[in-house]
């Protein structure tokens, strides 16, 4: 029989920083925010954790092109992430007919959609100014 897994300090704050969070996370990120929770956090135990949560169906593997990402999420969406600050965002809904896009005779048995670019703030950022000389 296996073990229970603890519910330690690190643990716990690893399971806030994902609760407070309002997209995916990388694990660099989880540990940033965790350690408002447990300041002696190491980014190992953050990564122990992790693999846990995913091992518990807790917490899921977000694949996107700015690396591996991990989120709290039971009800299906997609993302876009953002190529300048790295961060990741929900996107709600689905797009309309995504099971015509296979090619014919193709049975499609999920999905998941990806959209990467530059988000509001970073793509104001690098907008020049209308009155600028």
């Amino acid at each position: 029989m296996a073990a229970k897994p603890r519910n330690t300090e690190q643990k716990r704050a690893v399971c806030r920083a994902f609760e407070e969070a309002d997209g995916p996370l990388s694990a660099q990120l989880v540990w940033e925010r965790a350690k408002a929770f447990a300041p002696s956090l190491g980014i190992a135990t953050v990564y122990r954790c992790i693999k846990e949560l995913i091992a518990q169906d807790e917490v899921q593997l977000v694949e996107s092109p700015i690396g591996p990402m991990y989120e709290r999420s039971p009800r299906h969406h997609h993302h876009f992430f953002c190529s300048s600050c790295q961060r990741a965002f929900c996107i709600a809904g689905c797009v309309p007919g995504w099971k015509s896009l296979a090619p014919q005779g193709f049975k499609v048995l999920s999905h998941e959609l990806s959209l990467s670019g530059l988000c509001a703030d970073c793509a104001q950022a690098t907008t020049p100014e209308k009155n600028a000389p």
